[in-house]
Parts: C-alpha cells; sequence; structure tokens
C-alpha cells in the first residue's frame, strides 16, 4: 500500500519533467529546422569555425602535431599551447597535453581584432611544448622549446585548413 501512494505522490512530478523534456526537444528541433544557430557550414560540418554568441568572434585557427624527443620517440604527458602573444592577436589560449602517440591537437579562436579588408587574416604564433615533470615549485617547466607558426584565421562557417607542426624537446 505504502508503494501505491508513493507513486501517486511522485507521478506530478514525473508529468512535469516529461512537460519539460518535451517542451526542450521541440525548441531544440525549431532550432535545428531554422537553420544551424552556432553559424556552422550549411551542410552541418562540425569542424567549421562557429559563432560562439558570448563575445562574439571572427575566425579560428586548428593547430595539430606531435611532439618528440631527440631520438625521434613520441613523447606523452608533454603541455602543447601558444606561447606569449600580444593582445593584438585577439587569440584566445587553449592547451593540450600529448597522448601515447605525442600528438596534440587545439583550436585557437580569434575574439578580437577585426579580419583584414583584403588579404588573408594571418598571425604569427609560438606554440610551445613544455614537459611538466621538468617543473619544480615556483620553477618552470626546464625541458621545453618552441616554434613559430604563421596561422591563418578562417571565417565563420568555413573549415580550417589543420596547421602542422611538430617539436622536438630536449629529454634528459
Amino acid at each position: 500500500m505504502h508503494l501505491s501512494s508513493q507513486r501517486r505522490t511522485n507521478r506530478p512530478a514525473l508529468i512535469l519533467v516529461a512537460r519539460r523534456a518535451a517542451a526542450l526537444c521541440a525548441v531544440s528541433a525549431a532550432a535545428v529546422a531554422c537553420g544551424t544557430p552556432t553559424g556552422r557550414e550549411e551542410d552541418g560540418d562540425t569542424r567549421a569555425c562557429y559563432q560562439t554568441y558570448e563575445f562574439g568572434n571572427y575566425g579560428c585557427v586548428d593547430i595539430v602535431g606531435q611532439v618528440v624527443g631527440t631520438a625521434g620517440q613520441p613523447l606523452a604527458g608533454i603541455s602543447v599551447g601558444p606561447g606569449a602573444m600580444s593582445p593584438s592577436t585577439g587569440l584566445n589560449t587553449v592547451y593540450d597535453d600529448t597522448d601515447a602517440d605525442g600528438r596534440f591537437g587545439f583550436r585557437l579562436v580569434r575574439y578580437a581584432g577585426a579580419p583584414p579588408s583584403t588579404g588573408p587574416d594571418t598571425v604569427s604564433v609560438y606554440v610551445r611544448a613544455a614537459d611538466p615533470r621538468s617543473a619544480g615549485v615556483n620553477v618552470p617547466a626546464t625541458v621545453r622549446d618552441s616554434v613559430l607558426v604563421l596561422l591563418t584565421v578562417t571565417p565563420i562557417g568555413k573549415v580550417p585548413a589543420p596547421v602542422s607542426v611538430t617539436i622536438r624537446l630536449p629529454t634528459p
């Protein structure tokens, strides 16, 4: 008897949850039917640079690559990201850790600095790699290096061609 009374008291809550879920699905379906609200390409390619709407943005750059040791061996667990950048680049800062094959990949988004009126939107950035195991308390990583790359910012709705980087770290 106690179980049936418990079911009765929970039923309105379940109906409310079901109604909210149905409303959310309807809103989601309407958003998809009306187009891609994130500004992705019309074919729905998730690799495209998308509009974040939080702060607005102008485009993105994908950086992929590998970190290897002096003998060419892949290095896992290395922190990779953009080096110190001038605020005029307008790019966010994102880091990735290398996998077992030494591979990494990340996307930088341009939030400031409108694209030029003519020509490609390019910026030079150092991609840096550092082995966090070589760092100490208040001491930066001693095993580190960087590579200067020229990046072309891809506009919203287009798929960026990934920039490939290989960084060789002096391993002890």
